[in-house]
């Protein structure tokens, strides 16, 4: 993959990440990711119906890497 396809990628996701939110609701499985050793402390909101993830959020304060990496992933794991 081209490098500045890469960094396009990133930067799209960091800018306008994918399920950026935060959830306030019983159905939904909430993990912290605080790194004491940088910035990043992320709260992941996970709905699982029938073992399957059906919707997930997040929300908090990360670098862009992070950030860019959490929105990729939720556009992958929501099935």
């Amino acid at each position: 993959m081209d490098n500045n396809l890469k960094r396009e990628i990133i930067i799209d996701n960091y800018e306008n990440p994918y399920h950026k939110e935060k959830i306030e609701d019983k159905d939904y499985i909430k993990a912290n990711t605080h790194n004491e050793s940088c910035i990043d402390n992320i709260d992941l909101f996970v709905k699982v119906e029938n073992g399957v993830i059906v919707d997930a959020y997040f929300d908090g304060e990360a670098c862009a890497i992070t950030t860019s990496a959490t929105s990729i992933m939720l556009k992958n794991i929501i099935y």
